[in-house]
Order: structure tokens, then sequence, then C-alpha cells
């Protein structure tokens, strides 16, 4: 039931897309929807704070809505960009902090279990996360925005899957509180349009190449209990639950723990090669969570949007998710990135 009451949600958010693009194109869109990127001879220190360097970029707001936990969220956004990279800050709203993915935790059996409350989209033992979709080669969805892309498939999930058009192509950032933000990186991605099937379980979306790194289930043979485990004995007890464990500082697990003792679920490294592309760090304090994201501006990868003519806009439409693995807040159009003339910021 739930399943069926999701992709009916879904179909009419759709049919509500439709009608609004008719009234309200996206083509047509003002300078007020423009994120104007400035020039800095200071790059900003990637810590997940708004230093002096960032008060001299004008602010993008943006309102999204329809997702789990908060469901509505504030965005204010402001770009940078010197002679090699860009850069991003991000700033919304949040009441808690969750860094938890999928935990194990130690039951009073002596067993392990995967902490988790759903079978399809996990909104309590998940983390925060925000995602970008950039049009590399996507006129429809500069034309409709995120609801094209993203909910349109099937396979009995219950807020479909993600697929580009066909023939078109999205670059996809997904910032991840537990998976990405430990290592300082956000998850470089992309949307193709390949359709879901059995032997296809993810449909478009997919991953950049991966030369190392990365993060994965925390998992012995089994499946029974932690593969790994924090050299310093596993997960002290702290609010929030640090839920991941970094295999740099890791080694086998031994059990150990008490009842309710909880160890990382997954094992994050630095991801290597093209999927390494963005580096990122994110910080959450007093309810709001201040995230900064790099890229060189040009990469090379047919992957990735290149941001190799200053004078151009780039279209893309953000998400914001609240300890939710799926259901994000989003909002029904695109927004463009535009270079401003190289003048560095005011401090």
């Amino acid at each position: 039931m739930m399943k069926i009451t999701a992709k009916l949600f879904f179909a009419a958010l759709a049919l509500g897309l439709m009608i609004w693009t008719l009234i309200n194109p996206v083509e047509s869109q003002s300078a007020a929807n423009d994120l104007r990127a400035v020039f800095t001879t200071q790059a900003p220190t990637l810590d997940g704070k708004s230093d002096a360097v960032w008060q001299g970029a004008p602010v993008l707001t943006i309102r999204t809505s329809g997702g789990a936990n908060t469901g509505k969220h504030l965005l204010r956004v402001k770009a940078l960009y010197d002679s090699n990279r860009v850069y991003f800050l991000f700033q919304w709203n949040d009441p808690t902090e969750s860094l938890a993915f999928f935990p194990w935790e130690k039951q009073a059996d002596g067993s392990w279990k995967k902490l988790s409350s759903a079978d399809d989209d996990e909104q309590k033992f998940a983390e925060d996360k925000i995602a970008l979709l950039w049009a590399i080669n996507a006129p429809t969805f500069i034309q409709e925005g995120c609801m094209y892309a993203c909910h349109l498939g099937d396979g009995g999930k219950a807020y479909g899957n993600m697929i580009a058009g066909k023939g078109e192509l999205l670059d996809m950032w997904h910032w991840k509180a537990a998976r990405s933000n430990p290592v300082g990186h956000a998850d470089d991605q992309y949307l193709d349009d390949t359709a879901w099937a059995k032997e296809r379980p993810n449909a478009g979306r997919k991953s950049d190449p991966l030369n190392g790194g990365g993060y994965k289930d925390n998992v012995n043979q089994d499946k029974t209990a932690p593969a790994v485990m924090p050299a310093t004995g596993g997960v002290k007890p702290q609010k929030p639950q640090r839920n991941w464990v970094l295999a740099a500082e890791s080694v086998p697990f031994t059990d150990s723990f008490k009842t309710g003792d909880r160890v990382g679920g997954v094992i994050v490294s630095p991801f290597a090669g093209d999927r390494g592309d963005l580096t990122a760090k994110g910080v959450w304090s007093k309810g709001q969570w201040t995230v900064e994201i790099s890229r060189p501006l040009v990469t090379g990868s047919k992957f990735d949007v290149q941001f190799n003519d200053l004078k151009a806009g780039y279209h893309f439409a953000p998400a914001v998710f609240d300890n939710a693995e799926v259901k994000h807040s989003f909002t029904m159009q695109t927004y463009r990135l535009v270079f401003a003339p190289k003048k560095p910021a005011q401090k």
C-alpha cells in the first residue's frame, strides 16, 4: 500500500509539474534565478565555515519542499571562482545533525543487527545530504526541471528511479554527511537514459569512474556482523552517533561490545579518480548545515559538466535530504550559474 501511495503521489507531482511548466516555463526565468559566481584571488578554505572571502558573493535563495522529516528548506547558495576552480557555499536549515547510515547495533542475545526502519526509503537511520543536478546535454531538464529526471522509472521502488531523457546526460553532485564528508568529498555521479530492468536496478543513476577509495558496506562474509571497526574500539557514546568507519583507522572486527553498542555501517576512504573531483566539507551547528564544495572548472570527463565558457550559463537544480535515503525536498525549476567578469570579490 505504501509503495502504491508513493507512486500516486509522484504521479500527481508530475502532473502538477506539467501544468506548472506550461504556466511558468523555465526558459523565461529571470536574473533573480541566477547564481552569480564572483572572481576571487583568494580561495576559500573548505572547512564548512563562511569565511570572509564569501562576503563579496551575492546569495541565491532557493525554497525547497516535499522532503521527509523537516520537509521544507530555505537554501542559500553562493559561488566564487578563480583561474582554475569554482567554489560553492550551501547553507540550509536542519534541526538535527544526522550522521547515521544503517549502523550495526549489538542485541541483547549477543547478535548484531543493522538498524533500519524501512524497506525502500530509510528516514531514521540515514544521513543528511544535498544533491545537485547539472545539465550536460539535457535540454528537457532545462525546460522542465528536477522532476523530469527524478523518479520517472518504476521497478517497484516507492519513489521510482532516476533517468535522464533519451540521449541526454546530467552531472550529479551528491554530498553525504556520513559517506563522503568524513573524507572531504562530495560523490561525483551522473544520470543517463538507461531504463530500469531487473538486471539494471539503478536505472540511469551511475557513479563516475573510481580508481580507489569511496565507501562500501561494513559487513562480514556471512552478513551477520561488521567486518571492521575503528582502531579505538568502536563507536563511543556521543551525540550524534558517527556511524561510519574510516578505512585508514580500521582494524578487523572483534566482539567485546555491550548490548546497545554500535559500529559504523559503512567503510569510507578518500575518493580517487574521476569520482573524486569534488572536494567538500560540511559542518552542522545550531540548526543549520554549512557545506562548501569545490571542483576544477574543467575536468575533461564526459560525465562532468564543463565550466569552460565563462560567458555561458549552466543550469542546475538542488535537492535537500533530511535524514532520508530517498525522499528529498526539491524545487520545480532549474537555476543558472553565471560567471561575473574577473573582478575580485570585495572583503
